[in-house]
Order: structure tokens, then C-alpha cells, then sequence
């Protein structure tokens, strides 16, 4: 299972997903979570200081992505946390945001005259008026500025785009299935 987690934590769609949530080094983070691992060991392997570790772990557990297990020494008192990455939960929130995306689009395409729409031409992603406006017309993704006025040839952009999220959709529900209908138990440190 632990390959098959690899093989979707390489995948662009999730790398971009993962920095999204949690920043530049998401992604090595959560490659580094395939098995348990205290923050300080993580912290130490990932090359950054504990406290930036412990603010992205934070940031990818409050979306339930990764997990934790806690631990009391008995001596000192002290409580030691051991976190590992959910695939299950990473897939199911990753899926959920790409259909997120895609009934946005598809909103935006069935009603294009009602919508102020906002587009970025680096990440192809759209935003409606407000949601640019929340955004202070930056994109999210990679901070360009959102560009306003969409052309024909944007909106055939936006409908390829919408074809690519079905299709990353699709393929990533039937090849990663075996993932989905994990049932996970908690997780030791040896």
C-alpha cells in the first residue's frame, strides 16, 4: 500500500494540492510521513527548523490528511507525537477539491454572461468576482495576478481544463481505488 501512496504523492495534481494547504515543502513532508515519524526526526530529515514542521503538519491535519499518535514518557512527563500520512483521507480531500473545481468551471461556462470571471493564465485556475476579490486578485497557486477579461479562446481553455479535471478525476479514482477502501488503524512507531 505504502506504493501506492508513493506513486499518488508523485503525482503533479497532488504535489500542487499539497503546497496549496501547506506551503512550498508539503509535499516532501508528506512523502516523509509514509511511515510514522516524530516532528524533531521530520524536522531533521526534511532540513528545516521543528517549529515550521510543526505548523505544516498542523495545517495538514486540520484538513485530515495526516494523522498523529501520542505517546507520554513516563520519566519526564513529556508527551511525543509520531505522525503518518492518511492516503485515504489525502485522496478522498484531493478528489473532493478537483470536483469542487470542476462544477466551477462548469457553473462559470453555463452562465459566462452572468459572471465577472477572473482567470490565471499560469495555473489555469478561475474565480468568480468575489472569490478574486477574497483573494485580492492573486492567484492562490503560484500568486500571479488574476487577469479579468476572458476571450473565446479563454473560455476553450476553461472547457479543456474542465475535460483535464475529469479525466485526472477519473484516473485517479480507478487507479488509486485500493487506497480509497482503506480502512486504517492506528498507526505505531516501532
Amino acid at each position: 500500500m505504502i506504493n501506492k501512496a508513493r506513486k499518488l504523492l508523485n503525482r503533479e495534481g497532488v504535489k500542487l494540492f499539497l503546497k496549496s494547504i501547506a506551503g512550498d515543502s508539503a509535499p516532501d513532508i508528506a512523502y516523509n510521513l509514509l511511515t510514522p515519524i516524530s516532528d524533531e526526526a521530520l524536522a531533521e530529515k526534511c532540513g528545516m527548523r521543528v517549529a515550521d514542521a510543526r505548523m505544516m503538519l498542523n495545517k495538514m491535519h486540520n484538513m485530515g490528511i495526516i494523522d498523529y499518535n501520542r505517546s507520554k514518557d513516563k520519566e519526564s512527563g513529556w508527551y511525543y507525537y509520531s505522525w503518518f500520512l492518511r492516503a485515504d483521507k489525502l485522496l478522498d480531500t484531493y478528489i473532493k477539491k478537483k470536483k469542487n473545481d470542476l462544477e466551477g468551471i462548469e457553473r462559470q461556462l453555463e452562465n459566462k454572461d452572468a459572471y465577472d470571471l477572473f482567470f490565471c493564465p499560469s495555473c489555469e485556475q478561475t474565480y468568480d468576482a468575489e472569490r478574486a476579490n477574497d483573494l485580492f486578485y492573486h492567484c492562490p497557486l503560484c500568486e500571479r495576478i488574476l487577469d479579468k477579461e476572458l476571450s473565446e479562446s479563454d473560455f476553450k481553455k476553461m472547457r479543456k481544463i474542465a475535460t483535464n479535471l475529469k479525466k485526472e478525476i477519473n484516473e485517479v479514482q480507478k487507479e488509486f481505488k485500493a487506497i480509497s477502501e482503506m480502512k486504517y488503524k492506528t498507526m505505531k512507531v516501532i
